[in-house]
């Protein structure tokens, strides 16, 4: 049921901000902040990666 909630609320916002989405280079901003991130979390998971 929570899965439901969630993804209708989901749908709702991102048809609010769709036309926002729409304009050119949203889109590759949201892919570099991404980027950016996974790749900091992956730096993270390597230098914090306990020893065995």
């Amino acid at each position: 049921m929570i899965v439901i909630i969630w993804f209708s609320i989901l749908a709702v916002v991102t048809g609010g901000i769709r036309p926002w989405l729409r304009r050119p280079g949203v889109v590759p901003t949201l892919d570099r902040v991404t980027g950016g991130i996974l790749v900091l979390l992956g730096i993270q998971l390597a230098v914090l990666r306990p020893q065995i």
